[in-house]
């Protein structure tokens, strides 16, 4: 009788140890939008550029990007059309810090009064503000490719 309290108290475990692991698993390969279009808030940046104040807001239909740290400014429309399409996963990675010259582009989008700040180059993630881990963008490269192009921009890398 003993024996089987044992092996009952060791399967239990088993069972919760293999269940952990599962739902582990199914929480990192779960997909989602990168971006929920109709949840984006419209925003508006200020950045300097040869000493002048520049300002940029989602109302006058600008995005504020970054290319090689350079400051370019895209059509919000055609911007949210290109994100909406890609999808992300969760990331067990922790990819900060990080080198700067690996990054292409940089943008933040805000969305449910949340800072979901993108980076794109050798890695493709997209990260909340505070939060050490990021979720990697499916299909990263293209998009990277997408946004270059909408911005006019060849990239040298």
């Amino acid at each position: 009788m003993k024996y089987i309290e044992k092996y009952k108290m060791l399967l239990l475990c088993l069972l919760a140890l293999v269940g952990f692991i599962l739902m582990n698993n199914m929480f990192y390969n779960l997909e989602s939008n990168i971006i929920e279009r109709e949840r984006i808030i419209g925003t508006s940046w200020t950045y300097v550029e040869n000493d002048k104040q520049i300002n940029v807001t989602t109302s006058n239909n600008d995005f504020l990007i970054f290319i090689n740290d350079k400051a370019t400014i895209v059509p919000s429309d055609k911007f949210i059309e290109i994100l909406s399409k890609y999808k992300s996963k969760k990331s067990k990675q922790n990819y900060f810090p990080y080198e700067t010259e690996k990054i292409v582009v940089s943008f933040t989008v805000v969305q449910n009064n949340e800072h979901r700040n993108f980076l794109l180059g050798d890695f493709n993630i997209w990260y909340v503000t505070g939060k050490e881990k990021g979720n990697v963008i499916l299909d990263g490269d293209l998009l990277l490719s997408e946004i270059l192009e909408l911005a006019e921009f060849k990239s040298n890398k």
